[in-house]
């Protein structure tokens, strides 16, 4: 057994099968199965030197240990453990650079300094996607070895830390991980957190209770290096008696006996000079004291000063307050040390920290309230002096400590910078506390402007942590206010949290809190409080369900030329993606033009998120239109730069919409299949309906039914009224339709879908109604059923999917009005339009086919076995049975679909040539008769020869010399079988 200093071991005692279980979850991180434990009990039970002992074990194995641990110093500090851990990566320079983290490198720059860019901000971040950057990095940290994240305290972590480890333990499947957390037994956010993890089998629960009189006995014996026989008779049971059995104060009370001489080791082994007198009831707080005395009236007074600073102290504040000249307060520190009260802090160089939590605990149980409130005072000013704009966690620390001193108002002040600065850094839930505490304590008459700054920022943070209701409470109980400044301030709180109800799809409370600002604001409001509402307003409009029951167009046009000549380049921003938006059906230049205007503001004022939109609309705007990612790709690249993960997540949703538009199927699952899953774990219910809406469309265009209707049953779960489900009406249904070869069925899902379409508010233009329904339509029509009028937007006609399908129906009303000329340039046109799109393509040209026959403007035959030949090769039976179908009842030669019509090459497949026929084509290149092919292919002389002569036929050559050319020619160029 390993031993480390004198009455100290290595090893833990007592806790065979709790270190047992620890190790377990150790090893299954080693071998790629993560897990989590949570060590829980009250303080000085055990746990940390529990986890120690699993860590031991774990680098034993050859695993990265990386450790972290929650504060108690001053308001909970956001992120603080997982900011230990990693930026001890990052010291190493052990910092992963795997390319599936570059998305994920904005967000973490939050926590690790180096991985931070100027100018990107990260404040809009969810948590959630927080929590999987963190997770993907310890998983890369871990792939080679494994890896185990060690985070102690985790009762003194913030919220926003407690929320990041909740989804790290339900996601460590698979991932080579192990999380062991050391939690209190003590009410708390903590607690919940690790029983509920507990309860859903994400974490597994070590409780310590504690040590029975043979327990104390055995970790007495192994911190006196000795046998449990050779302790003193009354040892064990008195150290019982006077520590309840937390081997803390077990190891405090030991100290403590052998630094008094009370405990002596002999010639005779141990022995104890007296019975232990008087009662300690708390026995390592009384420890604790009596230690702190031997340093005298100065170096109580120096460690009660820390104490006041928390946990771990910075040594300049602690000497800047007590005053003692660098001998003097050195000579007390080294004192401290000696008397294992306080340790140097490894991770930050003149800090030191106490050796536990408990013993700043005791020293200021022990310490007048009076003297506490100006040690308090005289700490807050020390700090200001040193750090005059209170960087990182010193703002919210000294506005505890101004609140200790008796100063209110100004604790009030610094929680509210804090919470503002809390809010920048994305941690809403430790801002929404500090916000809370920050209105609490300025209540007063003369701190009435400033609380009305504090609600500004209270308000949205609390709709945006999901306490919508609170916040709509808190603005509810403002009371009477002043006309003037005051109403138009409340005003304003109802404006922005009418844009959160806008966020959260909560339109009708969006209409409520946009008509009680409209109420404070009275009949004359300001122009620029005015753009404010109308912004809102318009974005209201433009994302409820139903017509908009206003002019969203003015609204938004009015508060851009408030905006911009008032300076508010934020509401200009948005009211021109508003513009954008509403401009997009009808105008797509006009689209272009308001969103490059938003852009060209956004960048000027530095705008990076807003940017980022603006550059996706135009982005979508170029791959609607043209067929053309490039621009997609270009912005997930921008996207990821800044860690907008979810905005990089659309992109990719998109891109596996355009893959399937392409006909690239396989691509197109694959991209939704990696996707998804992200989508469902971040909580991304838009992202999922796209992606699922995707995967429908792939299942159909192949003709998988079954599968696409399965697909678009979990869509309706996520929302029975959603856009994308009125997408999937024509993307999906009517196009698994057609790929069957049942046009009736698909007009009839189109006439759904256009039924749905008028009901949803901004339903997506790919939707059917406005490309292969203007085709349908045009076919159907004669003389005593003329084509429905085309209502196509101008700028959703311009769609590229749509615009093909809207060509096909122009030439197939110009053939019938005898304008052949006109109906074969609207033909090619519609050629040249969906190239890009394969199965649209062909959709169109089996469509059409009969229409180009009659009419003379193209070649139906040759339409007909290029759809034939597509849909055949993507499974398509329906529609390929039925072009063979027509084929024949044109009198055309059909091919049979036999075993080996693949290996014909697409040129001679589309002309009709059968796997036999290319059989007999491939040995005509070797230059051998007719007797010798039909004994090679076990047929007769006379079927060969009806088979050449065929196949001079089909390919409209003259003799066998030029069609054996030919063939010499195709199998010499292998793209042709494709």
């Amino acid at each position: 057994m390993a031993r480390g200093d004198h009455g100290r071991s290595t090893r833990v005692v007592g806790r065979d099968s709790e270190l047992d279980r620890l190790e377990q979850v150790v090893h299954s991180a080693r071998a790629g199965r993560g897990g989590s434990a949570f060590v829980i009990g009250e303080a000085g039970i055990g746990k940390t030197a529990l986890v120690q002992e699993a860590a031991r074990e774990a680098e034993d194995l050859g695993m990265r240990v990386l450790r972290g641990r929650g504060s108690s110093v001053g308001p909970m500090v956001p992120f603080r453990p997982l900011t230990e851990v990693l930026m001890a990566l990052a010291r190493a320079g052990a910092l992963p650079d795997d390319a599936e983290l570059a998305p994920y490198r904005a967000v973490l720059g939050r926590l690790v300094p180096d991985w931070s860019a100027p100018g990107t901000g990260t404040g809009a971040t969810s948590l959630v996607v927080l929590a999987e950057a963190v997770l993907r990095v310890w998983g890369a940290v871990g792939r080679r070895t494994g890896c185990l994240v060690v985070l102690d305290d985790l009762q003194d972590a913030d919220p926003e830390t407690l929320a990041v480890l909740d989804y790290v333990t339900d996601n460590l499947a698979g991932v080579p991980v192990a999380v062991l957390a050391t939690v209190r037994d003590e009410p708390g956010d903590a607690l919940d957190m690790a029983r509920a993890a507990v309860r859903r089998g994400s974490a597994e629960a070590v409780e310590l209770d504690r040590l029975d009189r043979a327990g104390v006995g055995a970790l007495a014996a192994q911190r006196l290096e000795c046998a449990v026989d050779e302790l003193p008779a009354a040892l064990a049971e008195e150290l019982q008696d006077r520590t309840a059995g937390v081997p803390l104060a077990v190891e405090e009370l030991l100290r403590d006996l052998l630094g008094s001489g009370l405990l002596r080791r002999g010639g005779d082994g141990w022995t104890m000079t007296e019975s232990l007198r008087g009662q300690l009831p708390e026995s390592f707080l009384r420890s604790v004291l009596d230690r702190t005395d031997r340093l005298g009236e100065p170096g109580r007074d120096l460690l009660t000063v820390a104490a006041v600073l928390g946990v771990r102290f910075p040594l300049t504040v602690v000497q800047d307050v007590t005053g003692l000249a660098d001998r003097e307060f050195l000579g007390y520190l080294r004192l401290a040390v000696r008397l294992r009260l306080v340790v140097a802090d490894e991770t930050s160089a003149d800090w030191y920290g106490f050796r536990h939590p408990l013993t700043a605990e005791a020293l200021l149980a022990d310490t007048t309230p009076a003297r506490l409130a100006e040690h308090s005072a005289r700490v807050a000013d020390a700090v200001a002096r040193r750090h005059p704009d209170l960087p990182g966690p010193w703002c919210a620390q000294v506005a505890a400590l101004r609140l200790a001193a008796g100063q209110p108002a100004a604790a009030g002040a610094l929680f509210a910078r804090a919470g503002e600065r809390a809010l920048d850094d994305g941690a809403a839930t430790s801002a929404v506390g500090l916000l809370e505490r920050a209105a609490e304590l300025l209540a007063g008459p003369e701190e009435r402007a400033q609380r009305w700054g504090v609600l500004g920022s209270l308000v949205p943070a609390l709709a945006g942590v999901g306490r919508f209701e609170d916040a709509e409470r808190l603005v509810a109980a403002v009371g009477p206010v002043l006309p003037g400044e005051e109403a138009t301030t409340l005003a304003g709180l109802h404006t922005r949290l009418a844009r959160e109800a806008c966020a959260a799809g909560l339109w009708a409370r969006a209409g409520d809190q946009l008509d009680a600002a409209r109420t404070l604001l009275g009949s004359s409001p300001s122009a620029a409080h005015l753009a404010a509402v109308d912004a809102v307003a318009a974005t209201a409009a433009l994302g409820s369900p139903g017509p908009p029951g206003v002019d969203l167009e003015q609204l938004a046009r009015g508060a851009v030329a408030v905006a911009e000549a008032a300076g508010l380049p934020a509401i200009a921003v948005d009211g021109w993606q508003v513009l954008g938006l509403a401009a997009q059906a009808r105008d797509l230049g006009e689209a272009t033009s308001c969103f490059r205007q938003g852009l060209r503001i956004a960048e000027q004022h530095r705008l990076p998120a807003q940017r980022i939109y603006l550059l996706v609309r135009l982005a979508n705007l170029r791959w609607l239109v043209d067929g053309d990612v490039e621009k997609l790709q270009l912005a997930r690249s921008a996207a990821e730069r800044l860690g907008m993960v979810v905005v990089g997540l659309d992109l990719q949703a998109n891109l596996a919409a355009h893959a399937l538009l392409s006909a690239d199927f396989a691509h197109a699952e694959e991209l939704v299949g990696h996707c998804l899953p992200t989508a469902a774990r971040l909580g991304l219910d838009v992202a999922r309906r796209h992606l699922l809406g995707t995967l429908a469309g792939v299942h159909a265009h192949q003709g998988r039914r079954v599968r696409m209707e399965q697909t678009l049953a979990e869509l309706a779960a996520l929302d029975p009224d959603s856009r994308e489900l009125v997408l999937a009406g024509g993307l999906a249904r009517a196009c698994c339709a057609l790929v069957e070869g049942d046009v009736g069925r698909a007009r009839a899902d189109l006439a759904a879908t256009a039924e749905r379409e008028r009901a949803v508010a901004g339903a997506y233009q790919l939707s059917g109604t406005h490309g292969l329904g203007v085709l349908l339509d045009a076919l159907a029509a004669s003389p005593a059923r003329p084509a429905t009028p085309d209502t196509t937007p101008a700028g959703a006609r311009r769609w590229r999917w749509n615009r093909h399908f809207v060509e096909l129906a122009a030439a197939v009303a110009l053939g019938r009005a005898g304008r052949t000329a006109a109906a074969a340039a609207a033909f090619a046109a519609a050629q040249e339009t969906g190239r890009v799109h394969p199965t649209a393509l062909h959709l169109g040209r089996w469509l059409v086919a009969d229409e180009a026959l009659a009419g003379g403007w193209a070649d139906g035959l040759a339409l007909l076995r290029s759809a034939e030949q597509h849909f055949h090769s993507l499974g398509g039976d329906g529609v390929a049975a039925a072009a063979r179908s027509r084929l024949r009842s044109a009198g055309a030669p059909v091919w049979q679909r036999r075993a080996g019509v693949d290996r014909v090459p697409g040129p001679l497949r589309t002309l009709g040539v059968t796997g036999r026929e290319f059989e007999v084509l491939e040995l005509l290149v070797e230059r051998i008769g007719n007797r010798e092919i039909a004994a090679r292919l076990h047929i007769s002389h006379r079927t060969v020869e009806k088979h050449v002569a065929s196949l001079i036929t089909k390919t409209r050559l003259t003799d066998r010399a030029r069609l054996r050319a030919r063939a010499v020619e195709l199998l010499a160029e292998p793209a042709a079988r494709s």
